[in-house]
């Protein structure tokens, strides 16, 4: 009988023995995987190459912006133009002041001699649109690219490259 009992205690003590094993392991790699997931996650880990991505691609942003601001050429301040729109009886108006980007110093001095024909060629496309024609950034857009290719109809020294619109009320 107390080969039996022995026999018993050396049984249960061989069956916990593995169960012991495996929820140590189990228990060293939940704790291990947590830690290693809060270093992956506050990027103390693995996360350098992303962070590094991270600031070259701002760097490539940063530097894209700083030559667009080299390239824009002088500027010339049209003055602010006040016209009716086509459609409604002339009851709505269009206010609107634009500046026009050149590519040449030369061409400014040639937009001032012929500012009365660019300001009426301008005035005459104006006042050809009406309200929907205008209304949303499409049109805005349209029109930018209508005012320059009109005023560029005019210039021989040089030509003007872009348009902005920098005030701009429909009432």
């Amino acid at each position: 009988m107390a080969d039996e009992k022995e026999a018993e205690g050396q049984e249960g003590k061989k069956s916990k023995l593995p169960l012991l094993i495996i929820l140590i392991v189990v228990g060293v790699l939940v704790v291990g995987g947590g830690v290693v997931g809060f270093l992956v996650f506050t990027g103390k880990i693995g996360g350098d190459a992303e962070a590094e991505a991270l600031a070259q691609a701002d760097e490539v942003q940063q530097a894209m912006v700083a030559a667009k601001a080299e390239e824009v050429g002088s500027l010339y301040s049209l003055k602010t133009l006040i016209v009716n729109l086509a459609g409604n009886s002339g009851s709505r108006y269009l206010k609107i002041k634009i500046d026009l980007e050149l590519d040449t110093a030369e061409v400014e001095t040639e937009i001032t001699k012929k500012l009365p024909m660019i300001i009426d060629t301008i005035i005459s496309l104006l006042s050809s649109k009406t309200y929907g024609d205008i209304q949303d950034i499409y049109g805005k857009e349209l029109l930018k690219e209508e005012i320059i290719s009109r005023v560029n109809l005019h210039l021989s020294s040089g030509k003007a490259s872009k348009a902005y619109i920098t005030e701009f009320v429909i009432q």
